[in-house]
């Protein structure tokens, strides 16, 4: 079962998806009545999860509706054993890596936009690089993708 603290935490917050703002609900039974435990509405921007999941489980099937959410963004058309992968392949990144995703968080303004770069030397001391950027991440992602 999900706690409330995290539960609390995911009902206040925007998730920030490709230049578009997706609000979490939680809906009890959604597992038994749907086969699946989150499920993503594109048309309202809406991500559902069953609330009778552990934590654990809910931040993956988080990862799981955000990465469903942008492949219908761009419109990559991705078959869902192709996005099941890059569920457990990041959220494999996101949990082993919790000291980068601190410090590159540290640098982020709350429209998504970066206000410096942050330059890391080899013994992992962080010092701020006088470099800044206004790129967005969906700017970024889109000259990717070009």
């Amino acid at each position: 079962m999900i706690s409330g603290e995290l539960r609390r935490w995911l009902e206040q917050t925007r998730v920030h998806i490709g230049g578009l703002d997706y609000t979490v609900k939680f809906e009890e039974g959604l597992w038994m009545r749907t086969g699946t435990p989150g499920h993503v509405q594109m048309t309202t921007n809406v991500i559902t999860i069953d609330p009778t999941i552990s934590d654990g489980n809910v931040l993956t099937v988080l990862l799981h509706e955000i990465i469903e959410a942008i492949d219908h963004r761009y419109n990559l058309g991705s078959h869902h054993y192709v996005i099941k992968t890059y569920e457990v392949a990041l959220f494999s990144f996101l949990v082993n890596n919790k000291e980068l995703i601190a410090l590159y968080g540290d640098g982020m303004e709350a429209d998504g936009r970066t206000t410096e770069t942050r330059v890391y030397n080899s013994a992992g001391a962080a010092r701020a690089a006088n470099e800044s950027r206004e790129a967005t991440m969906d700017d970024e992602l889109r000259a990717i993708l070009q």
